[in-house]
């Protein structure tokens, strides 16, 4: 819990709150009694992770990250760049709406590189994944997860080389009328890569 302390700029106490408010919702995996303090699944990591991103209250955080984690993968889309020597991305070279379908289910990596990345349904489930393979993906530049907890929408975003993925879950990154309160919470790649270490981390 110490170095999530120090990801998200949190007391360690605060941290160990969550991650116990979230062990005793069911949303996070409760070690057997009489054994050792077990690893955390990628599933935890993902949960903890929605958890210490909103700020909410104790008592709100399990009902937030139910609800966030639970929003449903739908579509997305594409980008493909062309790149400069140094690697920026230069001109779009074209681009694709992407369906569920092709996220989850299709075997055609011209339009999502499911064997590379594979998805989830959820929320939860997809960004588990991500941090299951931030190490193995030599060539990810950036990654974000966005929130917005007042309209039930998230965005996972990351690129791959020349590609750049969209992934939108629940509202997606649709935002309320104006003058309606909403925030948005973002992680970025650092964080992330971070995270994707503590992961990693438990097991060496």
């Amino acid at each position: 819990m110490a170095e999530l302390a120090t990801i998200f700029g949190r007391p360690k106490s605060s941290v160990e709150a969550v991650d116990r408010v979230l062990t005793d919702a069911g949303l996070r995996t409760r070690a057997a009694r009489g054994r050792a303090a077990q690893a955390m699944s990628a599933e935890d990591f993902a949960n903890v992770t929605i958890g210490l991103m909103g700020g909410w209250s104790l008592r709100e955080t399990p009902v937030m990250v139910e609800r966030l984690g639970a929003l449903e993968l739908w579509g997305g889309e594409m980008v493909e760049f062309d790149l400069g020597e140094d690697g920026e991305m230069m001109g779009i070279r074209g681009s694709a709406d992407l369906t569920a379908h092709h996220i989850l289910e299709s075997n055609l990596p011209i339009l999502y590189p499911r064997k590379q990345l594979p998805m989830a349904r959820t929320l939860t489930g997809a960004l588990a994944s991500l941090i299951e393979r931030i190490p193995a993906l030599a060539d990810l530049e950036i990654c974000l997860l966005t929130l917005y907890p007042e309209t039930g929408g998230a965005l996972l975003e990351f690129r791959l080389g020349p590609r750049r993925y969209t992934l939108r879950f629940g509202a997606g990154d649709r935002l309320p009328p104006t003058g309606v309160f909403h925030r948005t919470l973002v992680l970025r790649t650092v964080g992330l890569r971070r995270i994707a270490g503590v992961f990693h981390g438990q097991h060496d």
